[in-house]
């Protein structure tokens, strides 16, 4: 290689001559001037087509409030556009060359080879942007306006100078400079691209750090920060070791080994640089009043994309590594049994990527139906006595089962196409799946009785997740459904489990209405009719009353008297109201009405025992009848007392 460095004037006056066709640095002035012409003409048609398509353009990417896929649509149509209107400006200006130069020219193929290197440097650029925060601030990327500004022009940069490089350098090839001298070109070249790709590092050392923690708040740990701040170190020590791999197999001509070197430095970055994404999007998610716009990719865990994500590209990387390092691994692969697992290993991370977007789709069409808090988190209220918390819906009930069945059913699938993919035959498997099946439903029948009685109970709608229920000898509000078991957690506190196979009977006191029914003992000589009006006039007051009112169904009014007791009559009231709603009007229609009986001079009966003492008998006689008068009133006292601890 250094003694092809006598013959490098030779073979560049050669190529000089072969390029120009003996005109000299003339015709190079006359491409350069044909070069701005056509990108000036590709530049005008594409702002006149951007001008012609500037309402639909707008119409299809400005809608970017509202739900998080229409965010998503809006972004990605303003790619497309950026994507659209490159092109037509890469396929003016190849067909305005064709016109000024012959299609051998090699004038041709060098403005040709100019415009590929600003093509490729304008679609780095449009994809850049992307994580950039602009105006509307789409970026993927957690980072300031100046941070990004700075990381996009070196990464630019980086672009421009390495796509001139290597299409040049293939130029060179076609002019016919000898092998040895493309070598040393080569090499000279890479190793200032590299230097220049370390500077580049250490020239953003500070802000990628710095947005790098922006995006690891919540998953940095304290042992990587000093990591973190210093990455500049291990990534020079990378791009390093790549350019001795690379300038190794160039010195020996082995430009395949070359190119996976290149190949296993670029999987390396887009490791961290696509953590960085996953980590921004997650953080966006969880902020999302702090974000115009937000991308749920995973749902509510990035854990397993990011993994995967990881895995693929450092597995990928590192094979690159090994071909470059001269380990022999595209000969093995070419082998029967690297061809075996190739195709094993193309087939497990086929079906795990289609599973894991099944599941994306099933959970993300499920969550749209379901509320954002849990029913554990709504239902956190200790003063209730049941049957306040509104009920979900009959969707809301039976989504979730449905999303664990389908969870459970593509797991298995899974595992089965995955055993199926490395050689495991699953026919055994499945008839002892089946063997197993049947065994287990004749010795559990109490299991099968409950999932088939709970089926039936959900097909009913006998219930649904936040309704108050009585069944089986117990209440509460049902707080999770299971495959065999219901949850019900009492208005005191106490959860309880009913097996389905339990419950006989199903009361429920969350559907359409609740009739409440009070009553209260008046003596004998109250006006009954008076009472009646009482009980009317608050009635009306709390259908009137702007908390009270929609909850009714129908008014509080007296039902008159109930049943005449030894002293006292028991008068009823009632009222209809929405489900959930009958306790807070209970406790205000007691309140109303005793007050509203107090202000009318009406005092509520008391339980006694009259005692009538005849004139002719003794002092004792009399004594021993007040006596016994006294233990009933004690009795019946105990007894109420039992009584309202009973209830």
């Amino acid at each position: 290689m250094l003694g092809s460095l006598e013959s490098a004037s030779t073979e560049y006056r050669n190529m000089l001559r072969n390029l120009t066709d003996n005109q000299g640095w003339s015709e190079i002035g006359s491409a350069l001037l044909m070069f701005g012409l056509m990108v000036l003409i590709a530049g005008i048609v594409e702002w006149l087509v951007s001008r012609t398509t500037r309402s639909l353009r707008n119409r299809m990417s400005a809608d970017s409030s509202g739900p998080e896929y229409k965010k998503i649509i809006s972004g990605c149509m303003t790619l497309l556009f950026s994507f659209v209107g490159l092109i037509i400006f890469a396929l003016v200006a190849y067909g305005v060359s064709l016109m000024f130069f012959e299609r051998y020219d090699p004038l041709r193929v060098l403005t040709t080879t100019w415009l590929f290197t600003v093509t490729i440097t304008r679609f780095a650029r449009i994809l850049f942007d992307v994580f950039i925060p602009g105006s509307d601030n789409k970026s993927l990327l957690n980072l300031s306006r100046d941070d990004g500004a700075r990381i996009c022009k070196v990464a630019t940069a980086a672009v421009f100078v390495i796509a001139f490089g290597f299409l040049h350098n293939s130029f060179f090839v076609i002019l016919g400079i000898s092998e040895y001298l493309h070598r040393f070109i080569t090499l000279i070249s890479g190793i200032f691209v590299f230097s220049l790709l370390v500077i580049g590092l250490w020239s953003l050392r500070k802000r990628v750090a710095d947005v790098w923690m922006s995006n690891h708040l919540e998953f940095i740990n304290p042992a990587s920060e000093t990591l973190v701040k210093n990455w500049q170190i291990p990534a020079t020590f990378l791009v390093s070791f790549t350019a001795f791999i690379w300038s190794l197999n160039v010195i020996l001509g082995e430009t395949s080994g070359a190119k996976a070197a290149s190949i296993g430095l670029f999987r390396i970055v887009l490791i961290f640089f696509g953590r960085m994404v996953f980590n921004s999007l997650e953080l966006q998610r969880k902020n999302q009043s702090g974000s115009d716009i937000t991308f749920n990719i995973g749902g509510k865990n990035l854990g397993v994309p990011r993994l995967g994500y990881t895995l693929l590209l450092l597995i990928i990387g590192m094979a690159f590594y090994a071909e470059a390092s001269g380990f022999g691994l595209s000969e093995f692969l070419a082998t029967e049994n690297g061809e075996r697992l190739l195709s094993a290993s193309l087939n497990v991370t086929v079906t795990v990527i289609l599973a894991w977007v099944m599941w994306e789709m099933i959970r993300s069409a499920i969550d749209r139906y379901l509320p954002a808090n849990s029913l554990e988190e709504s239902q956190m209220e200790f003063d209730g006595e049941g049957g306040e918390t509104a009920p979900a819906t009959r969707a809301e009930t039976l989504l979730p089962l449905l999303r664990k069945f389908l969870q459970f059913v593509l797991v298995v699938l899974v595992v089965l196409t995955l055993l199926a993919s490395l050689g495991v035959n699953i026919a055994p498997l499945l008839a002892g799946a089946g063997v197993i099946g049947l065994a287990v439903g004749f010795g559990a029948q109490k299991l099968v009785q409950d999932v088939i009685s709970g089926i039936f109970f959900l097909v009913d709608d006998a219930f649904r997740t936040g309704e108050y229920i009585e069944t089986a000898g117990m209440r509460g509000t049902v707080e999770k459904i299971s495959v065999r078991s219901l949850r019900l957690r009492h208005h005191l506190g106490p959860v309880q489990t009913v097996p389905y196979s339990e419950m006989a009977t199903v009361k429920n006191h969350s559907r359409d209405y609740i009739i409440m029914k009070l009553s209260f003992r008046l003596p004998y000589d109250t006006d009954i009719e008076k009472v009646r009006k009482i009980i009317k006039k608050c009635g009306q007051k709390m259908l009137a009353d702007d908390e009270l009112g929609p909850a009714f169904l129908a008014p509080l009014k007296s039902q008159g008297v109930l049943q005449m007791e030894d002293s006292a009559m028991v008068m009823r009231m009632k009222f209809t109201a929405k489900p959930g709603e009958q306790w807070v009007i209970r406790r205000e229609a007691s309140k109303r009405v005793r007050d509203a009986l107090q202000a009318e001079g009406i005092e509520f009966a008391h339980r006694q025992v009259i005692v009538h003492i005849p004139s002719d008998i003794t002092s004792d006689q009399k004594n021993k009848a007040l006596g016994a008068a006294a233990i009933a009133i004690d009795e019946t006292g105990s007894e109420s007392t039992e009584s309202k601890d009973l209830r």
